[in-house]
């Protein structure tokens, strides 16, 4: 449902979901305490989270979580644009968005391969690059650089090319100098495109999580070992003959659950082992990726290891070979499954479509911060698979983050009621260099139908305006709850309707709506209330001038499950 706009100071009181501002009481003088008791107003009971903000106590910038998104096959999404979407569609739509990965760009199967002839394995140098270069043309033509994740082995080059669950071949090359020339001809070729210095500053990875049997598996743990770290060796060879030293290369594992070789021992390779091409010490290597999903959305994760620990596991290793100054980010992940469709409980998109999702992200926004982890890239945010459609929560909090990229962290110490144990309540604070303070604050609930309402107490201090403590500040504030969702609604016109987990493909919690309809009828549904649904999904902000006493504020507000809060503090006098 959609909220109207108030002003808040009108209907505090009787508002469920408010918010209200208010200054600190002063504290009455020693000899008018018995006569202020008398008339004071009855002590307002304890807010169940209360954070104490101080404003002075600044620490790390914060930088774009969010830069990457995900493209499973670049050839289905990618080669038609600009599909009718201007080229600000992602400026105006995800500005976090700064690199597009396309995953498996160089092969695996004969829809991957980028050959005239895939299946003729009697011409090994038929290559037919122009699609991956029409998918990075349009990439820059909407200001965003391309990411070239190499893919499995083409079919040609393996005499074994058996395909494994993802449908691509699961063996190394027959012939790795063949391999070599066709990693040497696809960077040749874009640079011809390109230039040199604009291919130069792309990103380049080697297969998708290296160490998992279901993409790459040459028979035995220690062959697929050695196979993989000699593909490597020989790709960022190839790729460095064309560009010269300095490359952005690297790769992505699972790391979340253990795959069928240790991925710590393809750090050591990169860091002290012998390259299988040069026969030097050690292979270029800028930047370690893993996955990071929850199996569900729900009280018990499955998951061998949270976020941040699951980036430890590699970056200990990596620092522990001496490589310190690597990049660190999960290149794929967040919740796995939900409620089973007619084929399979796979989210697509891998995002609920629940509010859930928004307190979701903002907790892993918030861990990134953290421990220091530089970035999560999403495989979508809207309800069609990428352009256009209903944007989610997801979309919501992560446009809400970015305006928070160039501030800085303040210190921020939150107190939870300990009386509900399943909720986890916890923000982020930062100042800008003009002085404008923010807030991102969520309840959430650790599974699906949490449905706790909390009450947050946000104690300021600090707030400067031209060097002197803030007198007034222009308050902005932000809420992502059912209020700005669509799902809400479209959940119960699936429910008025008859529409079931029958009517969906993969599972109807999924925030990615188009391609998971297998029916006429639900299509029809969705397609008739298009409209009532961009107008709920409609993110709204309420604005208004606020009283600060000596630069001290304190804020109130309650939060429904799953609900997320952006405040904006701009002083004013």
């Amino acid at each position: 449902m959609k909220r109207k706009f108030w002003l808040f100071a009108a209907l505090t009181a009787t508002l469920g979901l408010s918010a209200c501002h208010q200054t600190p009481p002063p504290v009455p003088a020693a000899t008018t305490t018995a006569e202020t008791t008398a008339t004071e107003a009855p002590e307002a009971p304890a807010a169940d989270t209360v954070v104490t903000i101080d404003l002075a106590q600044t620490g790390k910038e914060i930088h774009n979580k969010l830069s990457d998104i995900n493209m499973w096959m670049f050839q289905r999404s990618w080669l038609d644009t600009p599909l009718g979407f201007p080229s600000d569609f992602f400026a105006k739509t995800m500005p976090f968005v700064r690199r597009v990965q396309f995953m498996q760009a160089t092969g695996g199967n004969k829809e991957r391969d980028l050959f005239l002839e895939p299946e003729n394995f009697d011409v090994l140098d038929d290559y037919n690059f122009e699609p991956l270069i029409k998918a990075c043309e349009n990439a820059l033509n909407q200001g965003i650089k391309p990411m070239i994740k190499t893919g499995n082995v083409p079919l040609k080059f393996s005499s074994n090319n058996t395909r494994g669950t993802f449908d691509v071949n699961l063996f190394p090359p027959d012939d790795y100098d063949e391999y070599y020339n066709y990693m040497h001809a696809m960077t040749t070729a874009l640079v011809e495109r390109f230039g040199l210095e604009e291919v130069k500053s792309w990103r380049f990875g080697v297969f998708t999580e290296y160490e998992n049997a279901d993409w790459f598996d040459a028979g035995d743990k220690q062959s697929t070992f050695e196979a993989y770290c000699k593909i490597y060796d020989y790709t960022a060879a190839a790729i460095e003959a064309v560009l010269g030293k300095g490359i952005d290369i690297g790769a992505h594992s699972m790391s979340v659950i253990e795959g069928l070789w240790d991925e710590e021992d393809f750090i050591r390779h990169c860091a002290e082992g012998i390259n299988y091409y040069t026969g030097e010490k050690g292979s270029p290597l800028t930047y370690l990726a893993v996955s990071f999903y929850d199996e569900n959305p729900n009280d018990k994760y499955k998951a061998l290891r949270d976020m941040p620990g699951t980036v430890e596991k590699v970056r200990s290793a990596a620092v522990s070979a001496g490589l310190t100054d690597l990049e660190y980010g999960i290149d794929e992940g967040r919740i796995l499954s939900g409620k089973k469709g007619a084929e399979r409980a796979d989210l697509m998109s891998r995002i609920v479509g629940q509010t859930y999702q928004a307190a979701y992200d903002a907790r892993l926004l918030l861990q990134m911060v953290e421990h220091d982890i530089d970035y999560f890239a999403s495989w979508g945010y809207s309800t069609a698979p990428l352009w256009g459609g209903v944007p989610s929560v997801s979309l919501h909090t992560a446009n809400e983050f970015y305006k928070l990229v160039g501030t800085t962290r303040v210190h921020a110490e939150t107190i939870v009621n300990t009386r509900l144990k399943r909720a986890e309540n916890d923000a982020l604070a930062t100042i800008s260099e003009n002085g404008t303070a923010h807030i991102m604050a969520y309840n959430f609930g650790t599974f699906l139908g949490y449905d706790e309402a909390r009450s947050f107490a946000f104690h300021m201090a600090g707030l400067q305006y031209n060097g002197n403590p803030a007198q007034k500040a222009k308050l902005t504030v932000t809420v992502i709850d059912d209020d700005a969702n669509f799902f809400d609604e479209w959940m119960a016109d699936c429910e008025a309707n008859g529409i079931t987990a029958e009517d969906f493909h993969w599972s109807p919690d999924s925030a990615q709506i188009s391609g998971n309809l297998r029916t006429d009828k639900a299509r029809a549904l969705f397609e008739a209330n298009m409209d009532k649904y961009m107008q709920a999904a409609e993110l709204m902000s309420q604005i208004e001038e606020v009283p600060v006493e000596n630069g001290a504020l304190t804020l109130n507000i309650t939060l429904p499950a799953h609900a997320v809060v952006f405040y904006t503090i701009e002083p004013i006098s």
